[in-house]
């Protein structure tokens, strides 16, 4: 019995795709609650947390 190979291949041989490809899901907008957002990026929460209580009568 041969032993059959299979190969995955795309037809597309443009070299550029991928780059294009990136650049748009990099532009894509994804809405994120600021609550998880808070929760993933210490740095923004620390910045967020300082800017939101800083007294305005100083």
């Amino acid at each position: 019995m041969p032993s059959t190979q299979y190969r995955f291949s795309f037809g597309l041989e443009y070299d550029m795709a991928p780059k294009h490809v990136l650049g748009q899901v990099l532009e894509a907008s994804i809405p994120v609650p600021v609550k998880d957002l808070l929760a993933v990026l210490p740095d923004f929460r620390k910045q967020f947390h300082n800017m939101t209580m800083m007294n305005p009568h100083q």
